[in-house]
């Protein structure tokens, strides 16, 4: 999915109730978008190899209907990743 959309994941890493993502985009690319389709695509994955009692009716009750996005400005990438991976 992200390589269909020009989407580069640089790092991920996450705790039981969130995940972190460092994404690279085009500027094409709007960020409700691919935040949408990283639900629905993680979504229809898991709901193929998993089976959970809790799913109900729509694949999508995985996920919340929001998303926090901060930007990080001239920090530096070995800082943000190093902050990922320790999560």
């Amino acid at each position: 999915m992200a390589k269909s959309m020009s989407i580069n994941i640089l790092e991920i890493n996450g705790d039981a109730d969130h995940i972190h993502f460092l994404l690279e985009l085009t500027p094409q690319d709007t960020l409700g978008n691919v935040i949408g389709a990283l639900k629905a695509k993680s979504c229809s994955y898991l709901k193929s190899k998993y089976t959970f009692p809790y799913w109900g009716k729509h694949i999508s009750t995985l996920w919340s209907a929001g998303y926090f996005v901060v930007s990080t400005g001239g920090s530096p990438l070995d800082v943000i990743k190093n902050y990922i991976q320790n999560q």
